[in-house]
């Protein structure tokens, strides 16, 4: 017999009923069981995709803000693009009228001034004119790419010298044509015009504006697109090769040139030369070397004349020579046979003046030409600093190359490097 059947006989249908009553109650029981755990299941599903959801829309929001940001650069890139090749045709326009306006002083204004000496009214609109060029010039450094304040007020000054020497010159300029007109023997007695003067001292006025504006002295003759591709050492050398080209334009300059020429070669036969002409100018009393060798000294007055001119040295430089070296010799205390006087010319003496130098005792070298020498002064620092000078260096003139120091002459920048030394860092005065 089944269990069923033994409920049955022992209960009756009531006991059966029962029964059934407990099963159904505890089938109902896991039934509600199973749905709160699937309907937490569900909500917990739920949950997580309203998490992936809610991602899903800050990630599209942060994409599209994204992509906001990148069109806006682009635009903003394509703007900055746009005013810089402005900003490039402006300041290549600008370099064109500041070229057209330096053609204009140079062509125009220069044969103006020469031409109208004797009108100063004329001459006074030139200058006037010339002031607004030297301003937009000046300008023109505010005004460039890389913007330099204070080289614009140093060229600012160094124009205004400029236009004040220029009017200086043109006095001169007149007093001189009165004075040839009234003497035309005159001309015959000066050995650099005014305007070569005049153009010496514009290039002088140039590299001390450099100096001043505590510039590289060498960008006196570089120009600014050239600077920048150029390494150090080319620099140095297209310099200097300019600085010789340039002395050779200007007769005056040349002079300075021949001084500093007959140095090198006082100092190449063992004297320490002191480059007088080019430290005390005008007050050189006629002395452009001081050679020294021992106890004994050489002074020496160097005349780079034009042989076309047919101009020799005349009797006022022995004269001057002379006395200056018995003023030396004073001045010292020492004996005037330790003193020699020496003139160095390009050109020669008259015969007469070698008669007058031969009385006095002052002794002559003719036809001394110049010639491209080693220019550049390599030194030996007391604390073993090893420096190269080029000519238009502060210290140049007063540095002298011993060679039981070290020093040597070099001929090139690149020789110089090579042999160890570096370029003076001393532009400006101190």
């Amino acid at each position: 017999m089944t269990g069923l059947e033994l409920l049955l006989l022992a209960g009756g249908p009531a006991a059966l009923v029962g029964v059934w009553a407990l099963v159904l109650k505890s089938r109902l029981g896991r039934s509600e069981e199973t749905a709160q755990r699937r309907d937490a299941e569900l909500r917990s599903l739920n949950y997580d995709l309203q998490r992936v959801l809610t991602a899903q829309g800050e990630t599209a929001q942060a994409l599209a803000t994204a992509q906001d940001t990148i069109s806006q650069t682009k635009q903003m890139c394509a703007a900055l693009s746009r005013r810089e090749q402005q900003a490039v045709t402006n300041a290549e326009a600008a370099e064109k009228d500041r070229a057209a306006l330096e053609a204009f002083n140079r062509d125009v204004l220069s044969r103006i001034r020469t031409e109208s000496a004797l009108l100063p009214s004329v001459v006074e609109w030139v200058d006037r004119i010339q002031e607004m060029i030297d301003a937009r010039d000046a300008d023109y450094l505010l005004e460039k790419r890389n913007p330099a304040p204070k080289a614009r007020d140093a060229v600012s000054e160094a124009r205004a010298d400029a236009r004040n020497w220029r009017r200086q010159a043109a006095a001169l300029r007149n007093q001189v044509a009165l004075y040839e007109t009234q003497a035309p023997w005159l001309a015959e007695t000066l050995d650099y015009t005014v305007e070569e003067i005049a153009e010496g001292l514009a290039v002088l006025a140039k590299e001390e504006a450099e100096r001043v504006a505590g510039a590289d002295p060498s960008s006196a003759y570089i120009g600014e697109s050239e600077w920048a591709r150029l390494s150090p050492v080319e620099r140095d050398q297209l310099a200097l090769d300019r600085y010789f080209e340039r002395r050779q334009r200007s007769a005056w300059l040349a002079g300075v040139a021949y001084e500093r020429y007959v140095g090198y070669l006082y100092e190449s036969k063992g004297f320490d030369v002191a480059y007088q002409g080019a430290t005390l100018g005008v007050s050189d009393l006629g002395i452009d070397l001081v050679c020294r060798r021992v106890d004994h000294y050489t002074l020496v007055q160097c005349k780079r004349l034009s042989e076309a001119k047919g101009i020799p040295v005349r009797e006022n430089t022995v004269a001057q020579i002379y006395g200056a070296a018995l003023f030396f010799a004073y001045q010292r205390g020492i004996d005037a046979t330790s003193v020699t006087p020496v003139i160095v010319t390009s050109f020669e003496l008259s015969e007469q003046v070698r008669e007058f130098a031969n009385a006095l005792g002052v002794k002559f070298q003719e036809r001394r030409a110049f010639a491209r020498y080693p220019a550049i002064k390599c030194n030996v620092g007391k604390r073993g600093e090893r420096i190269y000078h080029l000519p238009f260096d502060q210290q140049y003139d007063v540095t002298c190359v011993v060679p039981a120091d070290g020093d040597r002459w070099a001929t090139s920048a690149q020789e110089a490097t090579s042999l160890g030394f570096r370029r003076a860092f001393r532009w400006r005065g101190g």
